[in-house]
């Protein structure tokens, strides 16, 4: 088990306010960058009646692990300001979800006050370390999981030759944030299964 859930909460941004066959807007559409550094990007359900906006603003020395590597830029906190075209079905408010994993008191995945939308025009505080949801999907909630024991803790080091896990599927225990993984044979050794890396 793990008690580091950043990137379960970073996830929860997204998969809490979309399903299958929504789509992403283009950049310059409706994903682009920050003026003070970050970026933001818009998902919409298929017939367009429900849209979510997912905005990251986060310091390059918190964001080693992301690849590509992310330009050395100074990102500072800034009011984001979004006009909604009218295809987009505006509402009078969004729900407003935010995380933040840089402040000490770390936020992670908390609802706050609905943002109000007025003439189309959409306005949020993004500080440095924020995530931020904005969406029309009003059902999203925050799992919570019960105490775990310390024991039995997992055994480590932990050592897998993966020969009995079947070709190309992810084998157990793993679980990839950032590329995808199967367990294949090794290139000039059919005798032998590897983890291979198969989407960077």
């Amino acid at each position: 088990y793990t008690e580091n859930l950043y990137a379960i909460w970073a996830t929860a941004h997204v998969t809490q306010f979309t399903e299958y066959g929504w789509r992403y807007l283009k950049p310059g559409s409706g994903s682009g960058v920050l003026s003070n550094g970050g970026f933001y990007t818009t998902l919409t359900s298929p017939d367009s009646a429900d849209f979510t906006i997912v905005i990251a603003k986060i310091s390059h020395e918190h964001a080693q692990c992301a690849r590509p590597t992310l330009p050395d830029v100074n990102v500072t906190a800034e009011e984001v300001v979004f006009v909604l075209n009218d295809n987009m079905k505006s509402p009078n408010r969004l729900h407003f979800w935010r995380s933040n994993f840089e402040e000490e008191k770390k936020i992670e995945f908390e609802e706050q006050a609905d943002v109000t939308v007025e003439n189309n025009i959409v306005r949020v505080k993004v500080s440095v370390g924020d995530v931020i949801t904005l969406s029309t999907i009003s059902d999203a909630k925050k799992g919570h999981y019960p105490s775990v024991k310390s024991e039995p803790q997992f055994p480590l080091p932990h050592n897998d030759d993966f020969e009995s896990k079947p070709i190309s599927q992810e084998a157990p225990l793993c679980s990839d944030q950032i590329g995808a993984f199967e367990t294949h044979l090794e290139t000039g050794n059919s005798s032998n299964k590897v983890m291979r890396q198969m989407v960077p």
